[in-house]
Formats: C-alpha cells, sequence, structure tokens
C-alpha cells in the first residue's frame, strides 16, 4: 500500500491522519497532575501550582548538550559523533540517578555489547528513508545548527535544533526541524521530542522494523535481566508486544529500594499508530512505518512531497518511585497529550 501525504502545502496542523477517525483533538490546558497509586488510594505528588515542575536546563558543548534537571546531570544530547553519525541521548537518569538506558559505550563486563553504535540510548532513525538506512549508520543525519530559544533570562528551556538527512553518497534528502523539552517532575522526567519533516524535493519513508523512536534500556532493567514490560493495549512482555499497536510501551523493573522505569509514548496527533518493536534484551522501538515488516498489512509507502511538513512528536517517560508503589503509566500518558 502506498500513502501519500496531501498535496496542498498544509502547515504542521494540517497532518495526514490515519487510523485515528474521530478522536478528540481537544486541548486542556490545565496544570498537570501527577498520580500515583498506592494501594487502592490515589496520590497526587506535584503540580505546576506546587512549583514542583519546571523544565530542565541545557548546557551547550562543543560535541554535547548537557541536561540538568536544576543540579544532576539527567542526560546528554550528543549532536557530534565522529563514530555514530546522527544525533542521540545517552546517559539519560531517574531522578534516582540510576541510569535507565545502557551505558554508552557498554561495558562488556556489565552489558550485551551488541549493536553498541546503533543504540546508544535514545535516537530517532530510519532503516529506509528515500532508500538511505540511518539506523544503521550507513547514511548521516547532520547536525546544522541550534536555533535560539532563550528565555528573559537567557537561558534555554527547549533545545532546537536543525537537522539534514544525507544519503551514503552525500545527496541532500530532506532537513528536519526538532525540538526536546525535558519536564521535571518529582519522581520522573519527561523527554518531550517533537520533529518536523521538509524538503523541496520529494522523500519518503519506507517499510522496515528499524524505524521511528528507539529506546535500548539499561541491561539491568531488560526483560531478560528481571524487568517487566507492558503496553497501554494492555500485552505483557515483549514477545507479545512485538508488532502490536501501542500508544505506549514501558519497561520497568525493582531496582533495590525503587521501582525504575522507562516508557516510550507516541502522540494521537501522529499519522497513525504505532507497532512496537520490542524486544527481551531491552530495546522499545515505536514504528508508524512498518507495516509489512510488523505483520500488520501491506507494505507502506509514505511519500512526503515538495514544500509539506510532516510531523512525528514522541515523549520518553522516565520515572523511580518507591519499589512498593504502582505508577500509573496511562495517566501520565494523558497529561503528556493535554500538554501538547
Amino acid at each position: 500500500m502506498a500513502l501519500t501525504m496531501p498535496t496542498s502545502k498544509s502547515s504542521i496542523k494540517g497532518r495526514l491522519l490515519i487510523d485515528r477517525p474521530g478522536w478528540n483533538r481537544t486541548k486542556r490546558r490545565g496544570c498537570l497532575k501527577k498520580v500515583l497509586l498506592l494501594g487502592l488510594g490515589v496520590i497526587v505528588f506535584s503540580s505546576p501550582a506546587d512549583g514542583q515542575d519546571s523544565a530542565a536546563t541545557f548546557e551547550f558543548r562543543d560535541h554535547d548538550v548537557v541536561i540538568r534537571d536544576g543540579k544532576n546531570v539527567i542526560a546528554r544530547y550528543v549532536f557530534s559523533d565522529a563514530e555514530i553519525p546522527r544525533p542521540y541521548l545517552c546517559d539519560v537518569a531517574a531522578p534516582n540517578q540510576f541510569q535507565v538506558t545502557r551505558r554508552h559505550p557498554p561495558k562488556p563486563d556489565l552489558d550485551a555489547t551488541d549493536h553498541a553504535t546503533m543504540h546508544p540510548g535514545i535516537w530517532l532513525a530510519f532503516g529506509d528513508l528515500s532508500g538511505s538506512d540511518f539506523w544503521r549508520n550507513r547514511a548521516t543525519i547532520q547536525h546544522v545548527e541550534f536555533l535560539s530559544d532563550a528565555q528573559d533570562d537567557g537561558e534555554p528551556r527547549t533545545l532546537r535544533e536543525r537537522k539534514r538527512y544525507l544519503s551514503k553518497d552525500g545527496k541532500r534528502l530532506c532537513e528536519e526541524e526538532f525540538s526536546l523539552q525535558v519536564i521535571v517532575l518529582k519522581n520522573a522526567f519527561v523527554f518531550e521530542f517533537d520533529s518536523v519533516f521538509t524538503s523541496d524535493q520529494e522523500f519518503f519513508f519506507g517499510d522496515q522494523e528499524e524505524m521511528g523512536l528507539g529506546v535500548r534500556a539499561a541491561t539491568e532493567l531488560a526483560e531478560n535481566a528481571g524487568g517487566s514490560m507492558k503496553s497501554s493495549g494492555g500485552a505483557e512482555s515483549a514477545k507479545v508486544i512485538w508488532g502490536q499497536p501501542a500508544e505506549w510501551c514501558d519497561l520497568s523493573r525493582a531496582i533495590e529500594q525503587d521501582k525504575v522505569g522507562v516508557a516510550i509514548f507516541c502522540h494521537r496527533e501522529n499519522f497513525r499508530s504505532s507497532c512496537m518493536h520490542a524486544r527481551d534484551y531491552g530495546l522499545m522501538t515505536a514504528n508508524l512505518f512498518g507495516r509489512e515488516a510488523m505483520k500488520q498489512g501491506e507494505r507502506s509507502r509514505i511519500t512526503v512531497q515538495p514544500g509539506e511538513e510532516f510531523r512525528l512528536r514522541y515523549a520518553v517517560f522516565v520515572y523511580a518511585v518507591p519499589a512498593e508503589r504502582t505508577i500509573d503509566i496511562e495517566h501520565f500518558y494523558q497529561d503528556y497529550l493535554e500538554r501538547n
């Protein structure tokens, strides 16, 4: 099946929506409510009015951006790497400072070392974009520049970047205007991703397993190490979740006194629902493109015409709560939608 973006020069608000008939686009801009379930009770542990929520800060360096929650380093955004020709997040930590992404580079005595340069932490990449393979680092996602987003105090609250997609032979395929905002909660961080793709020439997204937003979780969180994976559809275990449509996918495990986890959120205004490419060694990928590859139908090809805008939005939810508590992932997913 070939799908083509609308021929009108639509803005971001005019994206093609597939598999989403009649869903409610209303946005509520009230306070976020961050909820944990404790036994049969509901505990609200922070809200903007309490001054508990804030945006993370960004320190720009020569090759990466250090992200802090105010005092602690909670991640690095690497935009220039001699071995990995695409930007990525690594060293992503939960509020208790446990690192939820696999060590980068992986340590042979502590980690599985497979796909060391393909799975650096959290990344957006595509195994087939106009025939080029950005997932396996056979083509380049080039950092072009950071775009200003300074507040009155001079501090940026959102990382905004322009990227350029270059084929193996250096041909420009498209550009991406990328933004990352990191929301700091009492017991969680929310990494919110927003990407808009444009070009003055036609380009397309093909059909593969390796397409979309990927997370390589810490070795200690992986299902084969004792972690628990579940999805919004009620499925549990990577084997069952693999290939199934889901709005979110969560991987967590009790680590000492805390329950630590990482979840992918898929925005409902993406052009269609994502299927989860999930593996028991700690990989989660939200894949909107691979319909044949994910055994969900005919082969897909998403074509974007010159001058059109193609938008993708996701979030990665990272948390650490006392081990005896159960976190309501669906509630936080709905919070994310209301924010965006």
